[in-house]
């Protein structure tokens, strides 16, 4: 028996409901467009509001998307620690950047990412956002001579949206029966291939050290993953780990060098996980308020060198110290329950019974991208600090594309015979 019709809420979707997050995301990487942004999230917040009323009868029957009791817990720690926050108003600006713009943006992709040309429609979107704000990038260095914030976002910030944005666009590169209704066109993955060679050059450009090892680590992965699922020969796999580790290091070893400091060094970051440590444990239950400036104060006292240095530049640490016990709780909670989610995938998409379609769903790699999302993520976040603005809300953004069209791969097969809105 065959599952092949499409789910209720999939392809009958009107193009506006995509076009308002499709916009919103494809601004989210590029810096000086807060008028930009700020359509973006009002046309994003439309097009979620229309879908949840247009489809509000048959996303009932679907699985529950992940992140729900996440994103309370988070609200939850913020407003605890907003009665003794250091600054109030500081505290309620960044919680309304963070949490309810990811917040709209990741529940209307989860609403309208409803089948797979809504995935690949949304993938191009940000391999072209890509493309732009990394040749801008590029342009930028070399009529100056060095990295400034034009359009293109400061170093930390672009790198860390190149490596949110990398899991989603290698999914491009897969064959039919790995990526099943993900599979891209040859003109797609040439474009796509494009905005990655751009965007490879402006990594460069940023002399970050630490992005490297990370990109290294999700190609690998994908690698590895093509591997098991024997989409590349193994003798290709153990040649690409090679040549993958030797580019790393020549590639930090460079950027080390331009830099002038020690490939290993820690630039003082043990004196600042100490600080922010020894902040936690003065207000362990409240924290100093939400953001991640929220103590720069105390910080800008401590490193008087550094005034760029103002917080604890590891995400982990830094949700202790703006929230104490329940930001450590929320934090983590936020990245269990993606790979909780991410994990239970393929699972519970072969338990819809849909195996036997003539174009299987995707489900493992959509596991395995949301895992390495996750992940990297996680650790482009454990050496500094990044999870906030747009790069937190560009990570649900993509979350949320992955877990919409997720749910409705594990779609009971009677919803998938319905047929659509």
């Amino acid at each position: 028996m065959s599952h092949s019709a499409p789910s209720p809420v999939s392809s009958a979707l009107p193009w506006w409901r995509l076009a308002g997050p499709a916009f919103y995301l494809a601004v989210l990487p590029f810096s000086h467009v807060a008028a930009l942004r700020s359509l973006g999230l009002g046309l994003t917040l439309l097009c979620g509001a229309a879908a949840w009323f247009g489809l509000r009868q048959q996303i009932r029957g679907l699985p529950p998307p992940p992140l729900r009791i996440a994103f309370a817990l988070w609200l939850l720690a913020a407003l605890a620690s907003l009665p003794l926050a250091l600054d109030p108003l500081y505290s309620l600006k960044a919680l309304k950047g963070d949490f309810l713009y990811a917040l709209i943006l990741y529940g209307t992709l989860v609403l309208v990412c409803a089948d797979a040309r809504a995935f690949v429609f949304f993938r191009r979107v940000l391999g072209a956002s890509l493309l732009a704000v990394s040749l801008l990038a590029i342009a930028a260095r070399i009529r100056y001579g060095q990295w400034i914030v034009g359009y293109q976002n400061a170093l930390g910030e672009y790198a860390t949206i190149v490596v949110t944005l990398l899991p989603l666009l290698a999914t491009a590169f897969f064959p039919r029966r790995i990526a099943g209704a993900l599979t891209a066109g040859t003109r797609e993955r040439v474009f796509l291939a494009l905005g990655l060679l751009a965007a490879s050059v402006a990594t460069w450009l940023t002399l970050s050290r630490l992005v490297w090892p990370l990109i290294a680590l999700i190609v690998m992965a994908f690698l590895l993953f093509a591997a098991i699922r024997r989409a590349i020969p193994r003798w290709t796999l153990a040649l690409g780990v090679v040549a993958i580790l030797c580019g790393t290091l020549v590639l930090a070893e460079h950027a080390a060098g331009e830099r002038n400091t020690e490939l290993t060094s820690l630039h003082g970051r043990e004196m600042i996980y100490a600080l922010a440590w020894k902040e936690f444990k003065q207000r362990p239950l409240s924290g100093v308020g939400y953001g991640r400036e929220a103590n720069r104060a105390v910080y800008r006292a401590a490193f008087p060198n550094n005034p760029e240095l103002f917080h604890a530049h590891n995400v982990v640490l830094s949700w202790a110290e703006q929230m104490g016990v329940p930001g450590i709780v929320a934090i983590l909670a936020i990245f269990l329950s993606l790979i909780w989610y991410f994990a239970r995938l393929p699972g519970r998409c072969k338990a819809a019974g849909k195996d036997d379609d003539p174009d299987p769903p995707p489900g493992e790699l959509v596991c395995v991208a949301g895992l390495i999302l996750t992940a990297a993520v996680f650790l482009k976040n454990m050496s500094d600090m990044f999870f906030t603005n747009e790069t937190l809300v560009l990570f649900f953004g993509v979350c949320g594309i992955f877990a919409g069209y997720g749910m409705r791969l594990c779609a009971p097969p009677f919803l998938a015979n319905e047929g659509s809105e």
